[in-house]
């Protein structure tokens, strides 16, 4: 009688988990939601740089036009490049990029319109070969 008890109890137990994961809505389906509803927030794009060990000077001062070009995509607020900065070594501190920049949307609508800008298309397909490695971190903030 127990085991039967304990069946019914398990049986009853697993319809029901089962019953509330098909309510729950799709992975993709809440972060379309998510993303939407982030349309209006203010975000920044950083962006950090490694180049190739072959990067010569020419080629960085080519590059370095390249982002002031890139400075030009019409969905920007502001935008700052820079190398790391001189400061005191701590072991939280990272400086082992060779160029970084902070670009600043509006919106996230501003920040997708300049992910297909010709602008930023043209500064990726032209430099990417020097590229060693490249960590994108975007997040929002408070205007």
């Amino acid at each position: 009688m127990k085991n039967i008890a304990f069946l019914f109890v398990s049986l009853f137990l697993f319809s029901n988990c089962t019953a509330q994961r098909d309510t729950k809505p799709d992975t993709k389906t809440q972060m379309m939601k998510e993303v939407t509803s982030e349309a209006s927030t203010a975000l920044i794009h950083t962006v950090y740089f490694w180049l190739t060990d072959d990067a010569d000077d020419a080629r960085t001062k080519a590059f370095e036009k390249a982002l002031e070009d890139l400075s030009l995509v019409p969905s920007i607020d502001k935008f700052y490049w820079g190398v790391p900065a001189a400061t005191e070594e701590r072991g939280v501190i990272d400086s082992s990029y060779d160029y970084a920049i902070n670009v600043f949307f509006d919106s996230l609508e501003d920040q997708l319109a300049y992910q297909v800008d010709p602008l930023h298309l043209k500064f990726v397909k032209e430099n990417e070969a020097i590229f060693k490695k490249v960590i994108v971190y975007d997040n929002t903030y408070s205007k």
